[in-house]
């Protein structure tokens, strides 16, 4: 809930900027209901008409296997999932699946308001033009954060504000852990 002044006016929020950003990537992805049926393939070729000085870099193809087991009889398929095509710094992307498109940006994190939004306001509207979607499905924005410490044996409150009262990380042997908001 956002902090109220004296009148109950929501007041702005200050945003801390860390002189080492622990952000390894962050990433916006919307998925959405396509006007016509569209492969991932025609879909980033049209994206990347429109958007080819940001991201003139090579793509790269991710893809899913598939093993089916039946008996004696074992089938594998390899499905294309995601194409994602590299800005020229190598450390901006878009990645475009079936009804899908992502913006990433990876460490140094350069803001919100400095450079991502106005990179994922871009891709929307190449988007747009592109795929004519519509509507949106999902959208999810997401940060991928790495936080180092000295040892294994630490207090996780010595390193975490914001872990609520039903949250549970022993102190101790800190691992790898999850949290998500929403």
């Amino acid at each position: 809930m956002p902090a109220r002044g004296a009148r109950g006016k929501a007041l702005p929020m200050r945003r801390r900027r860390y002189e080492r950003p622990p952000i390894e990537e962050a990433l916006c992805d919307v998925q959405f209901e396509p006007s016509e049926p569209l492969d991932a393939t025609s879909l980033l070729l049209r994206l990347h008409d429109l958007l080819k000085t940001e991201y003139p870099g090579p793509t790269r193809a991710q893809t899913v296997q598939s093993v089916t087991i039946a008996g004696q009889n074992t089938d594998i398929r390899e499905q294309l999932a995601r194409i994602q095509v590299l800005g020229a710094d190598r450390t901006r992307l878009i990645g475009v699946g079936q009804n899908a498109l992502s913006v990433n940006v990876l460490k140094p994190y350069p803001g919100w308001d400095d450079d991502f939004r106005a990179r994922v306001e871009r891709a929307l509207s190449a988007l747009q033009k592109a795929a004519l979607p519509k509507h949106a499905t999902r959208i999810g924005l997401r940060y991928i954060n790495r936080i180092s410490v000295p040892s294994s044996q630490v207090r996780a409150s010595d390193y975490f504000s914001n872990i609520g009262p039903d949250e549970y990380v022993p102190d101790g042997a800190l691992g790898p852990f999850l949290k998500r908001l929403e």
